[in-house]
Formats: C-alpha cells, sequence, structure tokens
C-alpha cells in the first residue's frame, strides 16, 4: 500500500524499525531462493554489451536488461548497451572501477524515460496504490552470483539534489539514517523488506536530462539468491520468446511420415517487424513471411536439425543469428532487451522461420536478398542458400510434370509461388509441396488457416491438419505455379 507521510505512516515505520532490531542479528544477509533456475551467458551479453556487468529482471519482465559499466557518468544515459547513441540509454554503474558486487552500497542509474521501459516506470511506485505489492521486488544477475533486491523505500526529487537522498559505505551511519528514510519514502515498506544489519543496499535512480527534472530513487534490500542445479533452468533474454504460445510442431501423414510444420501467423511472432535494414516500412511478418516460412517448411523436413545450424556461418555477425521479441532483425529492436541467441539445434528447428526472414532481408555474408521495401518478397536468395549453406542439390522448373514427378519419386521438396487463379490466395503466394502421389498434391502453407472460405468454395483443399492440406493432382494442374523449385535430399 502506497501512503502519504502520515502520523499512522510514522507509527507504522517505528513498529517495523523495532522488527529489524530485535530480529536482525537472525536475519543477516538471508538467502532466497526462486521456483526457476535463470542465468545469463555473459560470454554472448559482452559480444554485443562489451560493458555488461550484470542483467536486471523482474518478473513481469519490464526490466529484463543488461546493465553496464562506464567511468563517465554521462555516456550511457545516451547510449545504447552496444554503445549506439539512443536517447533513452542503458541501466549503468559509474565510478573509478567497474563493481565487483561486494560493496556495502551500490548505485544503478538510468534514465527517467518517458515510457515504462528503464527507470520509466518508477514513478508508478509513487502514483497508483497497488504498484508495490504487485513489483516489491527485482533481480540482479551477475557473472559471479545472483541478489534478490526488496524495495523498502522510494524518493521524488529532482535532477539537480545530488545530496539528500544518498547513503554512505558506513553501515552504522546508514542504519541510522534509515528512519529518515522511511519518514520521506512515498511507499510504505513491505516488512520483509527492510534492511537488517549486514545487508547490501542498492538504489536505483532514475536520471534527468536537466537539474529542474523529476529523479525518483528506489531504495532496495540485496539478497543472496539461491539456485540449486535441480530447478529448471531458464536464459533470461531468451525467456520473452521461449514463454509465448506456439502452434508449431510436427503433424504425421499416414504413408507419408511426420512433417513439421511452421506458421507465418503462429502468435509467437506473427506481428515482429519483417523489414530490410534501410526500409521506411514496418511490415510484419504474419502479413509477409510467406516466402522465408515456406523456404524453412522445406529445409526443416529435408535435413536433420544439427544441419540448420550451418546457417549460422553466414550471419555477418561472429557468433550468428539472433531474434527478438519486437523483430526479426536486430534493425528495428527497440533496444530495451538483448537479442535472442541461437545456437542450439533445438532453438534453430524453432526458430528456423525467423532466421530464414532475417537471411532473406539481406542480413547474410553472401550478398544475397529476397525481401524488398517496394514490392515484397522473392526468392533471389534461394539458390545460394540451399546449394552454398546447405549442398543441396537445387534446380527450377516450369514444367508441373517434371515437379510432380519429382514429389511422387520422393525426391524432395518443392516451393512455388501460386497466384489469384489458386484456392491459396487472391494475389500472390509461396507454398511448399512437401509429397505426391497418384491421387494427391500434399502442400504445406506458410499462412496457417482453419478454413479457406471464399478462396476455396468448391472445396478442392482438404485440410489434414491447419498448415497441412492436400488437393487432387488434377485439380493442381489447373493453378498457376510459377516458377517451382526443386529442392533434392541431401546427397549421402
Amino acid at each position: 500500500m502506497i501512503a502519504l507521510l502520515s502520523g499512522s505512516k510514522r507509527r507504522w515505520t517505528a513498529f517495523l524499525l523495532a522488527v529489524c532490531i530485535c530480529f536482525g542479528t537472525l536475519c543477516t544477509a538471508q538467502a532466497t531462493s526462486l521456483e526457476n533456475r535463470y542465468f545469463v551467458d555473459f560470454d554472448f551479453v559482452r559480444q554485443i554489451a562489451p560493458d555488461a556487468v550484470a542483467w536486471l529482471y523482474r518478473p513481469d519482465e519490464t526490466f529484463n536488461v543488461p546493465v553496464v559499466y562506464s567511468k563517465d557518468s554521462q555516456h550511457y544515459l545516451n547510449h545504447r548497451y552496444d554503445g549506439i547513441k539512443h536517447h533513452h540509454g542503458s541501466l549503468f554503474f559509474t565510478g573509478d572501477t567497474a563493481p565487483d558486487f561486494s560493496e556495502p552500497v551500490l548505485l544503478l542509474h538510468g534514465y527517467n524515460a518517458s515510457d515504462d521501459h528503464l527507470f520509466g516506470s518508477f514513478y508508478l511506485y509513487r502514483k497508483e496504490e497497488d504498484y508495490y505489492e504487485q513489483h516489491p521486488t527485482l533481480y540482479l544477475y551477475t557473472p559471479n552470483g545472483a541478489y534478490q533486491l526488496d524495495i523498502f523505500a522510494g524518493i521524488r526529487t529532482n535532477q539537480g539534489d545530488d545530496y539528500t537522498w544518498t547513503v554512505p559505505d558506513d553501515e552504522t551511519r546508514r542504519m541510522e539514517m534509515l528512519p529518515g528514510i522511511l519518514e520521506r519514502s512515498f511507499l510504505t515498506p513491505l516488512p520483509d523488506s527492510l534492511p537488517q544489519e549486514g545487508d547490501q543496499w542498492l538504489l536505483m535512480t532514475a536520471e534527468g536530462k536537466k537539474p529542474e527534472n523529476t529523479r525518483y530513487v528506489l531504495y532496495t534490500r540485496m539478497r543472496p539468491l539461491e539456485q540449486t542445479e535441480e530447478l529448471p533452468a531458464v536464459e533470461l533474454n531468451q525467456m520473452e520468446m521461449d514463454r509465448r504460445e506456439t502452434q508449431n510442431g510436427t503433424f504425421t501423414v499416414e504413408g507419408l511420415g511426420e512433417y513439421m510444420i511452421y506458421g507465418q501467423n503462429d502468435p509467437s511472432w506473427d506481428r515482429l517487424i519483417f523489414e530490410t535494414t534501410y526500409s521506411s516500412r514496418k511490415r510484419p511478418f504474419g502479413d509477409g513471411g510467406c516466402g522465408p516460412t515456406a523456404v524453412a517448411l522445406a529445409l526443416a523436413n529435408l535435413l536433420e536439425p544439427e544441419d540448420l545450424l550451418k546457417i549460422n556461418d553466414y550471419s555477418p555477425d561472429p557468433y550468428g543469428y539472433t531474434i527478438c521479441s519486437c523483430s526479426i532483425t536486430q534493425h528495428f529492436c527497440h533496444q530495451y532487451h538483448l537479442p535472442y541467441h541461437i545456437d542450439t539445434a533445438e532453438e534453430m528447428l524453432r526458430y528456423f522461420p525467423l532466421v530464414i526472414g532475417s537471411f532473406a532481408t539481406g542480413y547474410n555474408t553472401l550478398d544475397v536478398q529476397g525481401r524488398y521495401d517496394s514490392f515484397g518478397s522473392n526468392m533471389d536468395y534461394l539458390e545460394a542458400l540451399c546449394t552454398q549453406v546447405y549442398g543441396l542439390p537445387y534446380e527450377t522448373t516450369t514444367d508441373k510434370d517434371v515437379a510432380f514427378n519429382f514429389l511422387k519419386e520422393r525426391k524432395g521438396i518443392a516451393i512455388t509461388c501460386t497466384l489469384a487463379d489458386s484456392p491459396f490466395t487472391s494475389r500472390s503466394h509461396y507454398i511448399t509441396m512437401a509429397a505426391a502421389d497418384d491421387t494427391y498434391l500434399y502442400v504445406l502453407d506458410p499462412l496457417r488457416r482453419e478454413s479457406y472460405g471464399d478462396l476455396d468454395p468448391r472445396e478442392k483443399l482438404e485440410i489434414l491438419t491447419p498448415g497441412l492440406v492436400r488437393m487432387k493432382i488434377a485439380d493442381a494442374y489447373n493453378i498457376s505455379m510459377f516458377p517451382i523449385f526443386l529442392i533434392s535430399y541431401p546427397e549421402k
């Protein structure tokens, strides 16, 4: 509960302090624990953010960002963690040396931004009654250990005030100042949050740009965080994407086998921006990602998951391909979080359409591209991707007999673009032809649908599962397919 300074608050504060004094020796440096074992791959983080020293996390993910250090107290107020200039800056420590997190008092800076990211949300602790009760705790992860940060006080002042809110390293003086801090605080502390003798303190200050700007300061008690090996391991910078609901997965067709199914409109990524580096637009993957998804459908069903990782060798970045929760490339990322590092076969299989999408925007070392600002997408990158990256036999044809026989003989998988005379689209749409027999053509549709409605009034398509349909070969001859790309199974 947030309350204004009053007599009842002063009595409550006095009671809490009495509890601290009585039981302080029993609670010193008390450790705490979480249901999951969260971790940060600092080796990867430092490839993108060389000055990273820690990671700040709050369960609602408003804070799930790297924390950096600079001797220059102004640099990271207007630079991102990767060093690029940005008006919201980063969360950072400053001083003569980087913190080793043994200090009795730590001071973490961030810009008092106009939105709720970084430290721009601190005003909510003062403004909203229940906000503190809902968000009393943050977590700080370092290369050498993790801490629970229990908020016990909040102060509103101005940017020109550099003294009245600070606390000394000396513990005796700091504990003597505690009653005054609580008296001045705009929130009433939860009993378990109050610092004990021997506790470290971490102060988080929301910095303004000018002396008259508002500064919010939150005071926290640092407690070592116990994380046992028995708990499920969760990597923090991957957590947001991995938690999202996905409909992607495998489906078995009797007589043909198991197929991996992706949807460009999968809810885990349909709103991610799919654009080239210098595009003036912000089109979502769910609307324009049929090409990369069709390619991913073909390759994921031709290759083993471990083989899919070969594409990382053709990323412009030494650590391979990354994605994030707002864009399939880093160019349109709002930069409040670190990109998701795809470095395992399982991760590559799960997010393969997004990696192909990134490759198609021209983000590769082969100088090929299939995404454009003006007209959309094509397959100009496909031959290089198949032959140079994955070593797969590749050819094109306009002859449907050649393509259908290729599929009937199980030589590989085909990709084509269908036009308005097909039941798949009213304009143009890439599909993946997975297999064929004497009666049916089996199609993996990148746009996963429960029904084709007015596009298919004669119901030529039979939906086996959303994203996998079949149609009679005779009907397939009557729709436009141009061109047809034939990708063979890898040579053994």
